[in-house]
C-alpha cells in the first residue's frame, strides 16, 4: 500500500461527497415535511391551487400528487447510498490504494443504484407531465438518458477495478 496522498483535488472531492450527501439527507427530511404540510392544505380544499387555478381537478391532482412523494424519496434515498460509496472511493484512492475488490463491487453498485435511479425517475416524469397538464400548464415529457450512460460507465468502471485488483493481487503474488 502507498501512502496517503496530499492531492487537494481529492481533498475536495471527498468534502463534496460528503455534503451533497447531508443534502439529500435535509432533502429526504423536507420532502417529509412539505408533505405533510401539502396534506394539510389539500385537506382544507386548497384555497391557493383553486385560486391560482380555476379550473382544476383537485381530487386528479391530489393523487398524481402523492404518487409523487414516495418516488421522491426513494431517489434521494437511491441517491443518498450512490454518494456514500463514492465518499468510500475517494478515501481509498486518496490514501493510495484505489485497485480494491471493495471498490469494484461499490462501483458495481453504484451502476445498479444509477440505474435504479432512472427506472425510478421515468414514472417521476410521467407524473409531473400529468401534473401540468390536469393544472392547465405548458409542460411535456423531459427524458434525460445520460443516467444510463452513467451506469453503463459504472459497470465498465467495475469490471476494470476488478481486474486491475486482480492484476495486483497477482502481481503480489510473484514478489
Amino acid at each position: 500500500m502507498t501512502p496517503p496522498r496530499k492531492d487537494s483535488l481529492l481533498a475536495v472531492t471527498l468534502f463534496v461527497t460528503r455534503g451533497i450527501t447531508v443534502l439529500l439527507i435535509l432533502a429526504a427530511v423536507a420532502v417529509v415535511i412539505a408533505g405533510g404540510l401539502v396534506a394539510f392544505d389539500m385537506m382544507q380544499g386548497s384555497p391557493e391551487l383553486r385560486s391560482e387555478y380555476p379550473g382544476i381537478d383537485l381530487a386528479r391532482f391530489q393523487a398524481n400528487l402523492w404518487l409523487l412523494l414516495p418516488t421522491a424519496l426513494i431517489g434521494i434515498g437511491l441517491g443518498i447510498v450512490f454518494f456514500r460509496l463514492l465518499t468510500r472511493i475517494v478515501r481509498s484512492v486518496r490514501e493510495g490504494n484505489p485497485f480494491l475488490p471493495a471498490n469494484a463491487r461499490r462501483l458495481r453498485n453504484m451502476g445498479w443504484l444509477a440505474l435504479g435511479f432512472q427506472l425510478v425517475a421515468l414514472p417521476v416524469v410521467f407524473l409531473e407531465a400529468r401534473l401540468d397538464e390536469i393544472a392547465g400548464q405548458p409542460g411535456g415529457l423531459d427524458l434525460d438518458l445520460g443516467g444510463f450512460v452513467l451506469a453503463l460507465t459504472l459497470f465498465v468502471l467495475a469490471r476494470v477495478f476488478a481486474e486491475g485488483a486482480a492484476m495486483r493481487a497477482d502481481l503480489e503474488g510473484t514478489v
